[in-house]
């Protein structure tokens, strides 16, 4: 039988961040893109963003924030999804310089996640 180990603690998973830096508490418009259309739509809408698609897909819709560029961070992000099922897709967009350069992370609707990237290297 060999010696029991002892239990070592829980790494900390975010080593080295500081205080906060930055707070969106979606009250600026104006600094975010928005859209509408018959298919999809990205509002502000009671300080949340509010993505929503209108028609069977694949769809996409994006919202950008225009301010502050950051540099190194550590980012978190709440989602509340009232209608998510099988392979739809949410997530957050990183270093976006438009709509068709950036870094995305996915998360699915059955718990997968993923990183791409997208745009010229």
């Amino acid at each position: 039988m060999l010696p029991a180990q002892p239990a070592s603690p829980t790494q900390d998973a975010r080593p080295g961040t500081g205080d906060l830096l930055f707070s969106d508490s979606f009250d600026q418009p104006a600094i975010w893109n928005t859209a509408s259309s018959a298919q999809a739509s990205a509002l502000l809408s009671n300080n949340r963003l509010v993505l929503s698609i209108n028609e069977p897909g694949p769809l996409y819709i994006t919202s950008l924030r225009s301010q502050p560029v950051a540099g190194n961070f550590y980012a978190e992000a709440t989602a509340i999804l009232s209608l998510c099922s099988g392979n739809d897709q949410y997530g957050m967009l990183f270093r976006a310089g438009g709509s068709v350069d950036y870094y995305r992370f996915v998360l699915n609707c059955n718990g997968r996640s993923a990183w791409n990237a997208s745009g010229a290297e």
